[in-house]
């Protein structure tokens, strides 16, 4: 997915779910599976996500995984780049199943379901 997909993705994900987006991204987290082998490390910065978003991923990924740290800054925070890329097809999946898909995020949906 590039980069103007996954920061729209983030910023409607704000936007709509204001203050529950910590508790959506933490449902994500319980559903992730990570897969064997390895996967480079990506940085999510604020100016992809938002400020509000990378404190709500913060709070989740502390709760989720409590005794591990959390390599992150006031700015980024570090994941793998399996678990980023499935957070935001999770969160592009969960907008448009709650009818809150914009019609470019709409069209995103499309374009990865389909595999384009």
């Amino acid at each position: 997915m590039n980069s103007d997909v996954e920061k729209q993705v983030w910023h409607r994900a704000s936007e709509v779910y204001r203050e529950s987006l910590a508790q959506v991204l933490s449902q994500a987290l319980a559903r992730y599976k990570r897969v064997a082998g390895f996967d480079d490390s990506t940085r999510l910065y604020e100016s992809i996500a938002g400020g509000h978003a990378l404190m709500a991923l913060r709070h989740a990924l502390m709760l989720r995984w409590p005794s591990h740290t959390i390599e992150c800054s006031g700015s980024y925070i570090e994941l793998r780049s399996r678990l980023r890329a499935y957070l935001v097809d999770y969160l592009l999946r969960k907008i448009f199943h709650d009818h809150l898909c914009t019609p470019d995020l709409r069209d995103a949906f499309f374009a990865a379901d389909h595999g384009v």
